[in-house]
């Protein structure tokens, strides 16, 4: 782990104890602050956020400076352009495969600041390492709404189990959990 990816799960973590801006969700690219900024080059309002769950790790990179603006471009480029995963593109595992986490029976600890997907880029969110418990937490974006969008919507900790679970739950099926380091 690096301390780029400790100082993001720490201003996270952060931003769910003691919020200092608003957060919107989509699952809509085009209604992000972030794709707007980087491909229109439309301000962005830190105050008050629309993004969709993969943003989370690039909007805390962003505010704490461990990723520049050419990057961001270059990232939604590889998405749009060439059809890169987003798992792909904030773990830059290109090569070397993610690491699989089996949700239902795994005890080790996800390291802190990596960024975990499941189902490939059905939800990704940054790990903050074990509660008391021996859950693995994590800090996302998380909503759901017929149209893709819901204002005001916390960043919420919670464990990967329970997650795992209520995709499982909404879709019938297996729910495959990876992680990796994070390219911040």
């Amino acid at each position: 782990m690096s301390k780029h990816q400790q100082d993001i799960a720490d201003f996270l973590r952060g931003e769910v104890v003691n919020p200092s801006r608003k957060f919107n969700w989509t699952n809509q690219l085009p209604q992000s602050s972030i794709a707007k900024w980087a491909l229109g080059n439309e301000p962005i309002d830190y105050t008050n956020l629309t993004l969709v769950c993969y943003e989370v790790p690039i909007f805390a990179a962003l505010v704490n400076d461990y990723i520049t603006i050419e990057k961001v471009k270059e990232l939604y480029l590889s998405h749009i352009r060439d059809g890169v995963k987003w798992h792909i593109l904030l773990t830059g595992k290109t090569i070397m495969p993610l690491k699989k986490y089996d949700w239902q029976n795994d005890t080790k600890e996800i390291p802190i600041g990596s960024i975990i997907s499941f189902n490939g880029d059905e939800h990704i969110a940054v790990a903050l390492g074990k509660n008391e418990y021996g859950k693995n937490l994590m800090v996302g974006l998380w909503g759901f709404d017929i149209n893709g969008y819901l204002a005001d919507t916390p960043l919420t900790i919670d464990h990967v189990e329970a997650i795992a679970t209520f995709i499982s739950e909404r879709t019938g099926g297996a729910v495959e959990v990876q992680y990796a380091n994070s390219i911040f």
